[in-house]
């Protein structure tokens, strides 16, 4: 029995002529498909994470066009009636 065992080196280079075991099957096979996946789920996260922060840029975009239109507003409605003097609020982050 320990004789027919291989050591991992012998048994990947032998792996390809061996009959008895279907390249499917094999050990490396299995690792390398472990691999495969291994990376595909990281490049799935880095995807979602990409997505998220894409939209979160987005987000402080359009608040920081909120924010100038209300100061061109109130520049507006200060040149109008110069006596109104209103201070505006920092916008909250």
């Amino acid at each position: 029995e320990e004789e027919s065992m291989e050591k991992p080196e012998e048994a990947c280079s032998s792996e390809s002529s061996s009959p008895q075991q279907s390249p499917s099957s094999s050990p490396l096979t299995g690792a390398r498909l472990k691999l495969r996946l291994a990376r595909l789920h990281i490049e799935a996260e880095e995807r979602s994470l990409e997505r998220k922060l894409r939209h979160e840029i987005e987000l402080k975009r359009l608040d920081a066009d909120i924010r100038l239109r209300e100061l061109e507003l109130t520049l507006q409605s200060r040149k109008r009636d110069p006596a109104t003097v209103r201070t505006v609020q920092p916008a909250e982050d």
